[in-house]
């Protein structure tokens, strides 16, 4: 009988396809396998908002020529519980793994209002909010021994109240990972 593996992931990562903010941050997760390619396991994340650091510079551009002022919202948490399939994998000196991940939680997002200039009762009232979401992700991981290093590109769904209006969002992340695993529970076991 295969040993239970729970591993522990912890790295950075970064929206690639926002035209007007770019979100970083940070991440962990953790893992745990009955069977060697199946999984579930659990994500968090955390994004500073970082002021003007975050905006593109087509929104900086836009601002200066006061053309528009693009709704700015950044997601500044999320919580996922994922389950994950391990299609293809090679053990040996150095190992490594394709997986899927598909899950779904909660992710937090606040408005900028400074930035649009937009202080109505309605926009106030829809500024920091919490919403359902579901995600995918694809990473490949390269292992020595129990250490490893995962890169990842998924894909954030949810729909966010802005004002009178519901925004679909669905921003592509891309990041890496430094991976330990914990260990195997038990190694192995023995009648």
């Amino acid at each position: 009988m295969d040993a239970i593996e729970t591993e522990l992931a912890v790295g950075l990562e970064s929206t690639i396809n926002d035209p007007f903010v770019v979100r970083r941050g940070g991440r962990a997760s953790f893992t745990v396998r009955p069977i060697r390619w199946v999984g579930v396991g659990a994500i968090v994340g955390g994004y500073p908002d970082l002021g003007a650091g975050d905006l593109t510079g087509a929104t900086r551009a836009l601002i200066q020529l006061n053309l528009v002022t693009p709704d700015v919202s950044r997601v500044i948490g999320l919580g996922t519980v994922v389950g994950e399939v391990t299609p293809l994998s090679m053990q040996g000196e150095v190992g490594w793994a394709l997986h899927l991940r598909v899950g779904g939680g909660t992710v937090y997002t606040v408005d900028d209002l400074e930035l649009t200039g937009n202080d109505s009762s309605a926009a106030l009232a829809f500024q920091k909010q919490f919403h359902p979401q579901w995600s995918w992700e694809l990473a490949a991981d390269a292992t020595l021994d129990r250490w490893g290093l995962r890169v990842h590109f998924g894909q954030l769904r949810y729909t966010e109240r802005v004002a009178e209006n519901d925004e679909r969002k669905a921003p592509l992340w891309m990041g890496v990972d430094g991976t330990v695993r914990l260990g195997r529970v038990p190694e192995r076991i023995e009648e």
